[in-house]
C-alpha cells in the first residue's frame, strides 16, 4: 500500500476516492493499450508482406531523451503499393544487430539488399520491418479485458446475491413496529 499511497494519493479515511482513482487509471491503461492493439490488428487483418529494396541504412544515430543518450538504427526502404499504384519510400527503426537480406529482385540480375516489409495497402506511412510486433501492448490489453470480465462476474454475482436476499426477506413476515411484549 506504500507505493499506492504516493502514486495514487491513497487516503485511508476516504477509500471511495482511492477506488475511483484506481478505476480511472485502469480505464486509461485499457484505452491506451486498446489503441496500440488496434494498430497491431490492422496489420493482421489488412496487412500485406512484400520484399522491399533497402535504399539507405541501416544508419545508426544518437538520440537524447530525458538526458539519456540512446542509439537507434534507421533503415530506409522502397516498395510498390498496388493500391496506390506507386512506389512508397518509407523508414523504420530496427535493432542494432539487424541485417538486410541479399535477394535478386524481379528484373535484376545481381542481388540487391532487401528487407521483408509489412504494409497496409493504400495507407501511406503505415509500414514496418516484418516481425516488429508490439506484444506488450496486446498482452496488457487482453489481460485488462480478462480482469474486467472477472470484475464484472464478481459484480453481477454480488448483485444477484443481493437480489436473492431482498426477495427472501420480502417473503418473511415483517417484525417492524411490533414490540414483542403483547401489550399495547
Amino acid at each position: 500500500m506504500f507505493v499506492l499511497n504516493g502514486l495514487m494519493g491513497y487516503n485511508s479515511r476516504d477509500p471511495e476516492i482511492f477506488r475511483a482513482k484506481v478505476l480511472a487509471a485502469a480505464v486509461l491503461i485499457l484505452l491506451v493499450s486498446m489503441v496500440a492493439t488496434w494498430y497491431e490488428m490492422k496489420y493482421v487483418v489488412w496487412g500485406q508482406t512484400v520484399e522491399a529494396r533497402v535504399v539507405e541504412g541501416p544508419v545508426e544515430r544518437k538520440t537524447t531523451r530525458r538526458f539519456r543518450e540512446r542509439s537507434e538504427t534507421l533503415v530506409k526502404y522502397s516498395f510498390f503499393d498496388p493500391e496506390l499504384k506507386k512506389n512508397r519510400n518509407e523508414e523504420d527503426r530496427v535493432p542494432a544487430d539487424w541485417r538486410a537480406n541479399e535477394t535478386v529482385l524481379p528484373g535484376q540480375t545481381s542481388p540487391a539488399r532487401t528487407a521483408t516489409v509489412q504494409f497496409i495497402p493504400g495507407d501511406e506511412f503505415s509500414s514496418r520491418i516484418d516481425g516488429r510486433v508490439n506484444w506488450l501492448a496486446m498482452t496488457i490489453f487482453f489481460g485488462s479485458l480478462l480482469v474486467a470480465a472477472g470484475a464484472l462476474a464478481v459484480f453481477f454475482k454480488g448483485y444477484y446475491d443481493h437480489q436473492r436476499r431482498v426477495a427472501a426477506s420480502a417473503e418473511r413476515p415483517s417484525t417492524v413496529g411490533r414490540s414483542g411484549s403483547g401489550r399495547r
